[in-house]
């Protein structure tokens, strides 16, 4: 009996002392990715090889503009519970394209039927690509729909189309079909959506109805080039209920979406991919304040849990006090505190483009003393930590703005100083050359042409981020080219998030 006892109490202390999701947690790297999994290696490659060829897909499907400055951080995981907590939705998958951070927290079951396996991963990829690969702005909807259109995307089968590798493209989602009719008002409904919903049947109908309106603005020929006139019209000024128009009949529409939906061969199409190669894919075991970071990171990042991400993140500092990454979230987290405090909640706009001094108003802030002692523990550990040199940055320019010294230029020049290295990478750290740019803004100094190449380097590659457009527009205005700034901050107006702040822009630039 003493000897059960043993054993039972051996298996219940190791099942505690080390989670187990931090079991055979893997890196994976390859040209355009890196994903995060708990998979050993041979899976992992084949993971990040299987996107990078769902990838040419993407391209042929949608030419995209340029390529994307940063990789895509895909977190992979076997069930939706944690991605769940993180964001504090009911979702398969979560994805964010942002100033500080581009990547997704996705759902991937290695042992799930092989025609979804990749559907949470490919709607991710998808979302990326459309939101980071062209000038154009995009509606909700279209964003949505899009990617949700492509998700469904499949290898094809070699024997049956006669290609030893393709993607069969215009897939319909058997899991989640149209189950009710599609009226005029649903589309209307959809179409001027500002901003997808947070509850779960209301978000899963928009989903769905977004979707099949893409499948046939993508695929059907009566339809080709209708979709790029409404996204030019959008990105021109229009309204979301001006640019229908561009689309027809709402009628007409209505009824190809229905005929498409209820097609028992729809029309696909099939697009030749090269296998990835191998010796691209580089794969490293991750550490376990590595794994221990992942929901927490999610958790502040979607701004919802900041406050128990801040408490859990110190905690991990406690269990990993040399982990430079731990110290980094933990700063962050409590960073993120700071800037609701600052801005009466989670703000959707970061404030670049004019001095803070003018759109922050302080009531009762939350101190930064966490956040700046982490952050500077973070450094200590490592020095080279580039989100680290960035949000310690940050913190640092909001400090000066609180200072009575006259002359700050060489506290200012310090802050330039630790963003350099970064700053001078704007494709690979747009935050790091957005944030330099910032800090002339605020010393109330003209910044130099190149902090402002830099800054519009740091745009065209990371084209989706509204928060680098309008820094950009409003820096050009100020230099002086109106017309560029107009074009991107009229492409804002359509977008909640950012409309407010563009008109502003608007107004203070004095453009018609």
């Amino acid at each position: 009996m003493r000897s059960l006892v043993l054993i039972f109490v051996l298996f219940v202390f190791s099942s505690f002392s080390v989670p187990a999701w931090s079991q055979s947690w893997h890196r994976a790297e390859s040209e355009h990715y890196i994903v995060f999994a708990e998979l050993d290696e041979p899976e992992i490659r084949t993971v990040v090889r299987d996107m990078e060829a769902f990838r040419q897909a993407l391209e042929q499907t949608l030419p995209s503009d340029a390529k994307p400055g940063r990789k895509l951080q895909t977190y992979l995981d076997a069930d939706t519970k944690r991605i769940t907590w993180a964001v504090d939705r009911v979702l398969s998958g979560w994805s964010l394209a942002g100033a500080e951070f581009a990547g997704n927290f996705s759902l991937y079951q290695p042992e799930g039927p092989p025609q979804f396996r990749y559907s949470s991963i490919q709607f991710a990829q998808a979302s990326y690509y459309v939101t980071s690969g062209f000038f154009r702005t995009a509606p909700p909807w279209f964003r949505v729909g899009v990617s949700a259109a492509l998700r469904t995307s499949a290898r094809a089968d070699p024997e049956a189309y006669g290609v030893e590798n393709a993607y069969l493209i215009g897939v319909p989602d058997v899991r989640r079909p149209l189950d009710v009719s599609l009226n005029v008002k649903h589309l209307e409904d959809v179409l001027t959506t500002e901003q997808s919903s947070h509850d779960s049947s209301t978000y899963g109908r928009f989903f769905v109805r977004s979707r099949e309106l893409a499948r046939v603005l993508l695929f059907d020929p009566a339809y080709s080039g209708k979709l790029v006139s409404y996204l030019n019209a959008l990105n021109t000024g229009a309204s979301l209920e001006e640019a229908i128009e561009e689309l027809g009949d709402l009628s007409t529409l209505q009824e190809s979406v229905a005929t498409l939906s209820k097609m028992r061969n729809p029309p696909i199409r099939l697009f030749p991919v090269s296998d990835y190669p191998d010796s691209g894919v580089s794969v490293r075991p991750m550490t376990k304040d590595e794994v221990a970071l992942v929901a927490y990171r999610f958790a502040r990042l979607g701004g919802k849990r900041a406050k128990i991400a801040a408490k859990r993140l110190k905690g991990v500092t406690n269990r990993y006090p040399q982990s430079a990454e731990a110290w980094y979230e933990y700063a962050a987290a409590e960073h993120a505190l700071v800037r609701e405090s600052l801005f009466g909640g989670t703000p959707d706009f970061r404030g670049f483009g004019f001095s803070n001094r003018q759109i922050i108003v302080t009531n009762d802030p939350y101190s930064d003393r966490i956040a700046w002692e982490a952050v500077n523990r973070a450094l200590e550990l490592d020095p080279d930590h580039a989100p680290a040199r960035v949000l310690k940055a940050e913190i640092q320019i909001a400090r000066l703005l609180k200072a009575f010294d006259e002359d700050l230029t060489t506290e200012f020049e310090a802050v330039r100083a630790l963003l350099e290295p970064l700053a001078a990478q704007p494709e690979r750290y747009p935050l790091a050359a957005a944030v330099s740019y910032q800090s002339y803004l605020e010393q109330e100094i003209e910044p130099t042409r190149e902090a402002l190449d830099r800054l519009g380097r740091a745009f065209v590659a990371n084209r989706g981020v509204g928060d680098f457009r309008y820094a950009y527009a409003s820096a050009l205005a100020r230099t002086g080219e109106v017309e560029t700034a107009e074009v991107l901050l009229k492409a804002m107006l359509s977008n909640p998030k950012f409309q407010d702040a563009a008109k502003a822009a608007l107004t203070q630039t004095r453009l018609p």
